[in-house]
């Protein structure tokens, strides 16, 4: 096969032509080979003329880029970068030309758009083999961003630094000009189209950082105390209401908050009458006690403002008119459990208002909301501590089948369980709570399961125990071999073995087994099983225990626990 070169022309022209002028034209020979002994695997190098030529091993290494490899993206984006700052007569130069004439495609870099005559392709072939000449600031600048394209991670981090830089100042200008916009607020509609803006800019991003960001920069300029102020002045406004109770429940305040503090205590009077105002919203009504639960954090508000305008009895009321509503009673329940905590006051409240008793039926109502059922054994822990007269009132009595549920549904969660078990551990000192334990189907099972679940936590082994051993103790026989075949002797043993140093556990498992031991014959054979010794347990039961006194005394028992 015959190919004729036109030479005098800049482009390389390849042409399958029989018939071509003989001056200026040089003939080659060209051995085609079978389809069969060809190379596909090879990556050709497009020309500038569009066509293709094979490229060597040695030099496929020189391609920017085949279908096969090259260069990474990232180091190509900044050539792009490099060479549009450089001067025109100092171009990125290679074998390949100048980058502005490709374009990128699936195959490599193929050429644009190509001069129409060749007196343009003669007048550019100067150009080109000028451009071979290559500066050595050139050489270094691409040099460097070799090392970049290798390197990634530091131009990522630059980036990320600026755009945070960026979006800092942003933030601060927007939070100055809601400031300024909620100054100028006089009609409802444009507050509430304020606010609602306000409320999307503050608690559109998952971040915590960036959230925390955004409050600070609106806390700074005063936007939360503006909108607090528009929210007193439009009280009717169910919108504004509801807007501005959730922006403030989901606010992270704590005693830490600087000038924010006193507008947020301010402001739970108004939340209070908004309920009030709007107590048949279900949407308020979550709204606003989300937010009494947010700012019930800070301890003056705890214990002086939420007892002072009635907070506890406006929550229970919206609790009863929407009873129905699983958040409207998750949330009633968690602002309970926060008001109860660390305030006689308080308690004092939720006892007369019927708070206890509308977290019970909620838990009986709401059998699968493990929120609802953690918050409702908080309650009754944090008002049955070191109050035997209110564990004989009904609405407690009638707790004891949501504390069983709570433990039987969702005590698979460690802190759930312990809220629950601590809350029955209270109501055990009540003849009439152990005989509703008692009643409940399967109750020893669900006291040693929640044991057996949490056998690596201490707390959860010693409320259990405790539990067990006071019904067993109150109940007789009955319930002491139900306790048995439920695995209660082995389990006390594993728990005081595993937890030697710990008095609690020693202590109420020792009693727990103590009793088991009266009440159900076969107690000793299994105690012996476990490798205990009924000597031990007295020692153990009878002795206030202390870290000090097991090493002192344990050490002649090594061996009894061998085999838990």
């Amino acid at each position: 096969m015959r190919l004729l070169k036109r030479e005098g022309s800049s482009a390389s022209r390849w042409e399958n032509h029989p018939e071509v002028p003989a001056t200026n034209v040089v003939e080659h020979e060209v051995t085609v080979l079978p389809e069969s002994q060809r190379r596909p695997d090879r990556p050709r190098l497009l020309s500038r003329t569009g066509t293709s030529s094979p490229v060597s091993p040695a030099r496929s290494s020189d391609v920017l880029s085949t279908s096969t490899g090259g260069v990474s993206d990232l180091f190509h984006e900044e050539l792009e970068i490099f060479e549009d700052s450089r001067e025109p007569d100092t171009l990125a130069s290679s074998s390949l030309g100048s980058r502005s004439s490709f374009r990128r495609s699936g195959r490599g870099f193929e050429p644009k758009s190509q001069p129409s005559s060749p007196a343009q392709h003669d007048n550019e072939f100067p150009r080109r083999h000028s451009e071979h000449r290559t500066s050595s600031s050139s050489i270094a600048a691409l040099t460097s961003l070799m090392e970049l394209a290798r390197t990634p991670s530091a131009l990522v981090d630059r980036a990320r630094a600026q755009r945070r830089q960026t979006t800092k100042e942003s933030v601060r200008e927007r939070a100055k000009d809601f400031a300024k916009q909620l100054e100028r607020s006089e009609s409802a509609a444009s507050a509430y189209s304020v606010i609602s803006s306000l409320s999307d800019f503050a608690f559109a991003v998952v971040e915590l950082t960036a959230l925390l960001e955004r409050q600070e920069a609106l806390d700074d300029f005063g936007a939360f105390r503006k909108m607090v102020e528009l929210q007193n002045t439009f009280i009717q406004h169910a919108g504004i209401q509801r807007i501005v109770c959730s922006v403030l429940g989901s606010l992270r305040i704590d005693e830490s908050t600087g000038g924010l503090k006193i507008a947020m205590m301010l402001t739970v009077d108004t939340i209070v009458q908004s309920l009030r105002l709007h107590e048949r919203d279900s949407g308020i009504c979550k709204a606003g006690i989300r937010a009494l639960t947010s700012l019930s954090n800070m301890n003056d508000v705890r214990s002086r403002i939420i007892p002072s305008c009635n907070a506890i009895g406006v929550a229970v009321e919206c609790m009863e008119l929407h009873a129905g509503d699983e958040g409207v009673q998750s949330d009633g329940t968690r602002f309970l459990s926060h008001a109860s905590l660390h305030s006689e006051t308080n308690k004092s409240q939720i006892a007369m208002h019927g708070g206890l008793r509308r977290a019970v039926r909620a838990a009986l109502e709401f059998p699968a909301s493990r929120v609802l059922h953690t918050h409702v054994s908080t309650i009754l822990r944090n008002i049955t501590v070191g109050r035997p007269d209110v564990v004989a009132q009904a609405e407690i009595l009638n707790s004891v089948e949501a504390l069983l549920d709570t433990l039987k549904l969702h005590g698979q969660a460690s802190m759930t369980a312990v809220h629950a078990l601590a809350a029955l551990h209270h109501l055990t000192t009540s003849m009439e709570t152990i005989k509703r334990i008692v009643r409940y189907q399967s109750w020893e099972s669900v006291l040693m399961g929640t044991a057996k679940r949490h056998s690596g936590k201490a707390t959860v082994q010693t409320l259990a125990m405790a539990v067990a051993g006071s019904v067993a103790a109150a109940d007789g026989p009955t319930a002491q071999v139900k306790l048995a075949h439920a695995g209660a002797i082995k389990i006390a043993l594993t728990a005081m073995h595993r937890f030697v140093n710990r008095s609690a556990v020693l202590f109420t498992g020792a009693r727990l087994v103590k009793v088991l031991l009266v009440g159900f014959h076969n107690a000793m054979d299994e105690v012996k099983q476990c490798g205990g010794t009924e000597r031990l347990l007295d020692i153990l039961y009878c002795t206030v225990v202390t870290p000090t006194f097991v090493e002192e005394r344990y050490s002649g028992y090594s061996d009894v626990f061998d085999n838990p």
